[in-house]
């Protein structure tokens, strides 16, 4: 069985990126609870790269979010990016 959304005749178009970082900031802000600052931030690592690049944030800023090492700074690099992207 296909799925998906053109599988229901749906369009796929993705979020703006404020939504997408408000997103993520709200994710690692629950794992930053339930799990620390630093395990936040490396569980985190697997989703930057699904969640941003489709919205156009170039590669390189992922990788430099990817190599922080708390949820703190993992999350001012994202409103960073909100701002520069305003």
């Amino acid at each position: 069985m296909a799925g998906g959304f053109a599988a229901l005749g749906r369009s796929a178009q993705r979020p703006d990126l404020q939504v997408v970082i408000a997103d993520l900031r709200a994710l690692l802000g629950l794992a930053a609870e339930e799990r620390g600052q630093e395990r936040a931030a490396r569980w985190i690592r697997s989703l930057l790269t699904w969640y941003l690049r489709p919205s156009g944030v170039a590669a390189t800023a992922i990788e430099t979010m990817r190599a922080l090492t708390t949820a703190r700074e993992v999350d001012a690099a994202l409103v960073d990016l909100g701002l520069r992207a305003c």
